[in-house]
C-alpha cells in the first residue's frame, strides 16, 4: 500500500524539475511489472476451491515475487541512502 496516493504523486511531479521522459520511464519500470504480479495473484486466488488450493504453485510464486519486490525496495533504499550517510560522516 503506497504512503501517498498515486494521484497526489502525479500532481506533485508536474511541479518538479523531473523530465517527462524520466517520469514515464520510472513509472513503467516501477509499476508495470508489479501490476502483472498483482493480476496473476488475483487470477490464482479466484480459483481457490479448498484451503489446499491456497498453496498452489501459481499463488506461491506470485506471493514470493511480491515479497522479493518489497525486499528489493528496502535493500535498494538502504544501499542508496546508507552510502550517502557513510559519505557524510567520513
Amino acid at each position: 500500500m503506497p504512503v501517498f496516493p498515486f494521484w497526489l504523486i502525479n500532481l506533485v511531479s508536474a511541479f518538479t524539475s523531473i523530465s517527462t521522459g524520466t517520469y514515464v520511464t520510472a513509472t513503467v519500470v516501477g509499476m508495470v511489472p508489479i501490476s502483472f504480479v498483482w493480476a496473476h495473484l488475483g487470477e490464482s486466488l479466484a480459483h481457490i476451491d479448498s484451503p489446499g488450493d491456497a498453496l498452489s504453485g501459481g499463488t506461491l510464486i506470485a506471493l514470493t515475487v511480491l515479497g522479493l519486490v518489497g525486499l528489493a525496495a528496502i535493500l535498494g533504499k538502504n544501499f542508496m541512502f546508507g552510502n550517502q550517510a557513510k559519505r557524510k560522516s567520513a
